[in-house]
């Protein structure tokens, strides 16, 4: 295949169409991570499912996570199958994850509580493994994709946009259609054959970056990471453990993805549609942020729009609260004026894991950024059941009734238990951005002490040199930064001169 000469001028040593399918592999994935988060919990609580027994469930299954995460990373590095390193487990997953995300959705209704829990349980533990031998091949994908970095970083650029756009449009799809087939069929196949349909249908975009991948450099050489190895450079990479203790703590706080349709449900007339609302009111801003964020992120250091940003929030949520919802026009308004900085913040969010990983190779010697990608992996996955759970015992410590809509009816809950969801959506979210702020305040990695330590990294400048450059403040090591072009130049002009004399 032909590629584009200005790519080639670039250095790229992938095609446009492997990054497009990179991309839409993404797409398809988050359909199936809010598969397994919040259309699942909706599931079980709609089906009877007591939401004390399910949050114990979910919880108790993430001690399986952090050991499958660790032994599936180690087997990555050991094993070398034909076909390569990380293609044949994303194969093997296209299997695995259809099958065992419809087993999670096939509970039997008339089984008793304890029979539905172990099937829960086991089809849970099932998916999650299979997530996982998707989860960790992909991200490492780009490492064996190109050997260029800048093309690694436009890779995952585009793949973090489909994935938050599938996020998105997943939680704003799914519900609604599973409503409106509720409202024509017996509900008791409304969220079969929704998750079937767009089991198919996602799987669709996965399945061609398995096909027209290559990976073109070769890993059979690497030294594995040793577990011990691993826990070190965590250990010391400081930078890497204050962002994801904030993110971990912000996160399993974030009740909204869980307890959002019961928000549509009791405290809106809009039902189950809500979610379809909020995610249109969504869509619009994540589109011209998307869009215009590499030129903020160039004018403005990230760490401080994501820090302001998680400021604004707060201050929007808290003025959101005294007007509350009983006036759906205050109630809507407020709404997408408090998503503005959440989209920001969220698009953010995981642009930060590289610049952990430079300042790890900076620090250690050892470029094993993998292990900084693992601990993203793992916050994330911990914090989407971790989240769950918590939000779950919630609804139950308010009295929370289970069961689905009948005719267009919730359930019947206890007295004051709107009040009582609308503090919860509001509050435990906002301590959660609260105590976020803390270990914030200790990070002190700026996007132009990064370009220093990547420079010295890959031998530009001396260590020495990088860390009388790393003393200097931002303006100050700009102005250095100038006037050393400036050198350059007229040196280039100088020389030009004397060759021409």
């Amino acid at each position: 295949m032909r590629k584009n000469p200005r790519l080639e001028k670039a250095g790229y040593e992938t095609t446009r169409k492997e990054r497009f399918y990179y991309a839409l592999y993404m797409l398809g994935q988050n359909f199936f991570f809010v598969f397994g988060s919040v259309i699942l919990t909706n599931y079980c609580t709609d089906i009877g499912i007591s939401t004390l027994a399910l949050a114990g469930v979910m919880v108790t299954v993430k001690i399986w996570d952090a050991i499958n995460d660790t032994l599936f990373g180690a087997l990555v590095d050991k094993l070398h199958l034909k076909g390569g390193k990380f293609i044949p487990w994303l194969k093997i997953s296209l299997i695995g994850i259809p099958i065992t995300t419809m087993l999670m959705f096939l509970i039997p209704h008339n089984f008793p509580l304890w029979a539905q829990l172990v099937w829960f349980a086991v089809a849970y533990v099932l998916w999650d493994t299979a997530y996982t031998i998707c989860d960790i091949p992909i991200y490492g994908l780009p490492t064996v994709m190109t050997s260029n970095q800048d093309e690694r970083t436009t890779i995952m650029s585009n793949a973090r946009l489909t994935a938050s756009f599938g996020y998105n449009a997943a939680f704003m799809l799914l519900p609604m259609v599973i409503g409106l087939l509720r409202d024509g069929l017996s509900f008791e196949y409304s969220y079969e054959i929704v998750v079937g349909v767009f089991c198919i249908l996602s799987l669709l975009t996965m399945i061609p970056i398995c096909f027209t991948s290559k990976e073109r450099v070769s890993s059979k050489a690497e030294k594995p990471v040793k577990f011990r190895e691993m826990l070190s450079y965590i250990a010391k990479n400081k930078y890497l453990l204050l962002y994801f203790l904030g993110y971990i703590v912000m996160g399993i706080f974030g009740i909204g993805g869980v307890v959002a349709i019961h928000v549509g449900r009791y405290l809106t007339p809009l039902m189950d549609n809500y979610l379809t609302i909020t995610g249109v009111i969504s869509f619009v801003p994540f589109v011209i942020l998307a869009f215009f964020l590499p030129k903020l992120v160039k004018k403005f250091d990230k760490y401080y729009l994501y820090f302001y940003g998680l400021i604004a929030s707060i201050v929007l949520t808290i003025i959101s609260y005294f007007f509350g919802y009983q006036n759906q026009v205050l109630f809507w308004i407020f709404y997408f004026i408090r998503t503005l900085p959440g989209i920001l913040t969220g698009i953010l969010c995981f642009m930060f894991t590289a610049d952990c990983a430079e300042y790890g190779f900076y620090k250690t010697g050892d470029n094993a950024s993998g292990c900084a990608f693992a601990v993203q992996t793992f916050s994330a996955k911990i914090v989407g059941t971790i989240a769950g759970g918590v939000a779950l015992l919630l609804l139950s410590s308010i009295g929370f009734v289970e069961g689905a809509p009948v005719d267009g009816i919730p359930v019947a809950q206890p007295a004051n238990f709107n009040q009582s969801l609308w503090a919860l959506n509001i509050f435990i979210p906002l301590i959660g951005c609260l105590l976020s702020l803390i270990p914030l305040f200790f990070y002190k990695l700026r996007d132009y002490k990064v370009q220093i330590m990547a420079a010295v990294n890959k031998g530009f400048i001396s260590r020495e040199e990088g860390e009388e450059l790393l003393k200097l403040d931002k303006k100050t090591y700009l102005l250095t930064q100038e006037e050393r072009i400036m050198k350059l130049f007229k040196d280039a002009v100088d020389n030009k001169v004397e060759e021409s004399s």
